[in-house]
């Protein structure tokens, strides 16, 4: 989950400001494909108004629940692949 402020000074959604992805082992996850009544993917389409707040899910195929997932959040556009912001996740064992 994913909560997205427009800190531009123009109208802009999640999925043309941000390049959000998830590496497990090492390796980028694919963005899976969720049913429309368990995740809705419009928040991410949605124009944020300057200053504004959203939040938005997204998923992703994971190769197990054994090893933890690195997500990296940066700009769309980025020569240099700057990441903002990053978090990992581990599973819990039952």
């Amino acid at each position: 989950m994913y909560n997205f402020t427009n800190n531009s000074n123009a109208n802009a959604s999640f999925l043309t400001s941000v390049s959000a992805n998830a590496f497990q082992n090492s390796v980028q996850c694919n963005v899976a494909t969720m049913m429309p009544d368990i995740m809705d993917a419009q928040p991410s389409l949605a124009e944020v108004q300057p200053g504004g707040t959203i939040t938005l899910e997204c998923a992703y195929s994971l190769q197990d629940t054994a090893n933890p997932i690195t997500v990296q959040v940066g700009p769309l556009m980025s020569i240099t692949n700057e990441v903002n912001a990053q978090m990992t996740f581990s599973f819990k064992n039952n």
